[in-house]
């Protein structure tokens, strides 16, 4: 594992009990980088675990066998550590985090680090840039030059969704341009994650032909009645009469709290907007039916006497039924 150096750099053993962490062979000490107690000359227990420098009665660290074994350095260092009350296993924590526990962020700052104290080499990132604009000035929007992209996000939002259409954009370029940011986003990506080049042109060419397929998909042939007298199939789906209501819950399982969302669209054709923080369920379901309650009380708090409730949870909708 290439990484393995890198993680091992920053492990330490964190004391529990001490009766799996040998003393002198094992990095314990709360030092960076960490490191083991230096004995006194000569080391009279070489196998000596950490258990057997703690006074178990007063849960305390034993002053005088410190004394006899670890350097005078070395004993404000271990003394600093705190005992635990009951019998826990020691176990390994990451100096490289506040928390202790290693992440992939924390191994990539070590890693830039330790790179940047090399001054032959350079943690740097691949650019993107040369691609994102030459695949801009091939969508052929109608932007004037320098306009789009720049460095503000916001900006470059106005132009994509308001700016190309007020300007009277060609139908075909339109319609490619979501199809653009699609396929651009994933040769970024590819370029950065996996040092893969993709051509502009190619970008464009792949956004052209999803956008021509997505045009085509959409087109209903028309159905040519040989007799008048056939009814015409009733469609599955029927747009939801007024009023309604679509709801939605965000879980996350690392979360104290999951949020409610309600959109109502009113018989007035107006739209109402709504949101809510509830303490945490025990799963995702779980919140649906909590937002659902919520927005049923809403309706009805709100004066509508019918409702009609929508859910993107198949699970909640199969267990209503």
């Amino acid at each position: 594992m290439a990484a393995k150096p890198l993680l091992k750099s920053g492990l330490r053993k964190s004391i529990g009990s001490g009766y799996n962490t040998r003393v002198w062979d094992e990095l314990w000490l709360t030092t960076n980088p960490p490191r083991s107690p230096s004995g006194v000359r000569p080391i009279q227990k070489p196998n000596m675990l950490v258990h057997e420098l703690i006074d178990r009665h007063s849960k305390s660290w034993n002053v005088e066998l410190l004394k006899n074994f670890t350097a005078p350095e070395d004993i404000s260092l271990i003394t600093s550590i705190r005992i635990i009350k009951s019998f826990k296993v020691d176990s390994f924590c990451c100096v490289h985090t506040k928390s202790g526990i290693y992440s992939v962020k924390a191994g990539y700052d070590e890693k830039c680090r330790l790179d940047n104290e090399q001054p032959a080499e350079a943690c740097t990132e691949p650019s993107t840039t040369s691609l994102t604009q030459q695949t801009w000035a091939l969508a052929h929007l109608p932007l004037h030059p320098g306009e789009f992209p720049c460095s503000s996000i916001y900006i470059n939002f106005d132009c994509i969704l308001n700016r190309i259409h007020i300007r009277n954009g060609t139908e075909e370029s339109l319609a490619r341009t979501p199809w653009v940011i699609w396929f651009l986003w994933k040769a970024c990506n590819a370029k950065v994650f996996d040092n893969k080049d993709i051509s502009s042109m190619e970008v464009i060419q792949s956004a052209t032909s999803e956008a021509e397929s997505w045009r085509l998909a959409q087109i209903t042939p028309e159905v040519t009645e040989e007799n008048g007298n056939i009814p015409t199939p009733e469609l599955l789906y029927r747009p939801p009469q007024r009023p309604f209501c679509r709801f939605d819950a965000s879980w996350k399982g690392d979360d104290a709290r999951y949020g409610d969302r309600l959109v109502i669209e009113n018989e007035d054709e107006t739209t109402t907007f709504g949101s809510l923080a509830s303490n945490r369920t025990l799963s995702p379901l779980h919140a649906e039916f909590g937002t659902l309650l919520w927005a049923m009380k809403s309706s009805l708090t709100l004066g509508h006497e019918s409702m009609a409730f929508e859910s993107d949870c198949l699970q909640l909708v199969r267990l209503i039924e």
